[in-house]
C-alpha cells in the first residue's frame, strides 16, 4: 500500500507477530489434541468443529500463552463440556430458562444498555451499505483522528474482496486451524444466506419467537441494521 507523502506507514495489526510459533505448535499438537477430543465426542463432525474452535482461539492468543499443551487441552475440555450442555438443552428448556446460550438473550444484554456512552452498535448490513461512513463513525466514537488522504486506502483495505485477496498475508498459518484456510474463513461476506435453506414454516416460527421475546426496536435492528431500523440509542423500547 502506498502511503501519501508525509504520512506514517500503516501498520497491519491483524497479522500475529508469532505466526511461525503458532504453525510449529499446531503441527506438533494437532493430532494429539484431535484424538483427545474425538475420544470425548461421538460425532466426528462435532469433534472437528471443537478442534477448529480451540485452534482459532489459540491463533488469537498465541503470544500470551506459555504452557501451550496444558492450555490447549484445558480449552478443549471446556469446549467439549459446552457442547454437551448445548445438546442437552431442549427447545422447551431453552424458551423457559432464557438460557445464556440464547441469541435473543445475548442481544438483550447489550440492547438494555444502549444509552450508555461507551457502547456503539455496528451492524454488518450498514457496513455493507456504507463502509466508509461506518468506518468514520467508528473512528469518531473511538476518538481516532485519521488524515483525510488515508481514508480511501483504509476503506479499500477493509473491503471483503481485498481481505479475501490478502487473506494469506492477513491470516498466516490459519490453514492449520481452519479447514480451507483463509479461503473458507473469509467465506462470502454476505447476509441472508439462510434464504433457500430455511422453510417458510421455519421463518414464520422464528419471526413469531422474535416478536415475542424481543422489543420491536431490537428486533428491527437485528434484522435490518441502523439504516433501516434507526439509531438504537433513539429507540423508545
Amino acid at each position: 500500500m502506498d502511503v501519501p507523502a508525509g504520512l506514517p506507514p500503516l501498520a497491519n495489526p491483524t497479522v500475529p507477530a508469532n505466526a511461525t510459533r503458532f504453525t510449529e505448535i499446531v503441527a506438533r499438537e494437532r493430532t494429539r489434541l484431535g484424538r483427545f477430543i474425538r475420544g470425548q465426542v461421538r460425532d466426528a463432525a462435532d469433534a472437528e468443529d471443537i478442534l477448529q474452535d480451540v485452534l482459532l482461539e489459540f491463533y488469537a492468543a498465541t503470544e500470551a500463552i506459555e504452557q501451550v499443551g496444558a492450555w490447549l487441552f484445558r480449552v478443549a475440555r471446556n469446549r467439549v463440556i459446552d457442547r454437551r450442555r448445548l445438546q442437552a438443552l431442549s427447545c422447551e428448556c431453552y424458551a423457559e430458562t432464557k438460557s445464556v446460550f440464547s441469541h435473543h438473550h445475548h442481544a438483550r444484554t447489550y440492547w438494555d444498555f444502549r444509552h450508555l456512552p461507551n457502547l456503539l452498535f455496528v451492524h454488518y448490513n450498514d457496513l455493507k451499505a456504507d463502509l466508509s461512513g461506518e468506518m468514520k463513525r467508528i473512528a469518531a466514537f473511538l476518538g481516532i483522528e485519521t488524515p483525510a488522504a488515508l481514508w480511501p486506502e483504509l476503506v479499500e483495505a477493509a473491503t471483503f474482496d481485498k481481505m479475501k485477496t490478502d487473506g494469506a498475508a492477513l491470516l498466516p498459518g490459519i490453514e492449520m486451524a481452519f479447514r480451507g484456510g483463509h479461503q473458507t474463513f473469509l467465506n462470502k461476506g454476505i447476509n441472508g444466506r439462510w434464504k433457500g435453506v430455511l422453510s417458510e414454516a421455519d421463518v414464520k416460527a422464528y419471526r413469531e419467537r422474535a416478536a415475542a421475546e424481543l422489543p420491536p426496536g431490537l428486533n428491527a435492528w437485528l434484522e435490518n441494521g441502523r439504516a433501516v431500523a434507526g439509531e438504537p440509542k433513539s429507540s423508545s423500547d
